[in-house]
């Protein structure tokens, strides 16, 4: 008995690492545009006279969010320990 042939031909190798680039590309791109949309209206808005514990608004804003971004890398490295 002869084995049936292959009808379709397989993908070859660059053009698969090709599409995986374009995706992962395309992922970066549509996150930074997301993020970018969020943050845009965050710098365009007036905080004058605004001020927390004797800081301005903005800067407080800031640290807090940058406080969060480092105690989530904390809560995901845990995470990957147990």
């Amino acid at each position: 008995m002869k084995q049936m042939e292959k009808t379709s031909a397989p993908v070859s190798k660059p053009l698969h690492d090709l599409l995986f680039i374009l995706w992962a590309g395309g992922a970066a791109l549509l996150s930074y545009s997301l993020v970018y949309a969020l943050r845009k209206p965050f710098t365009a808005a007036s905080f004058e006279g605004m001020e927390i514990l004797g800081m301005d608004y903005k800067v407080v804003v800031t640290i807090i969010q940058i406080f969060g971004y480092v105690i989530s890398k904390f809560v995901e490295l845990n995470s990957f320990r147990n």
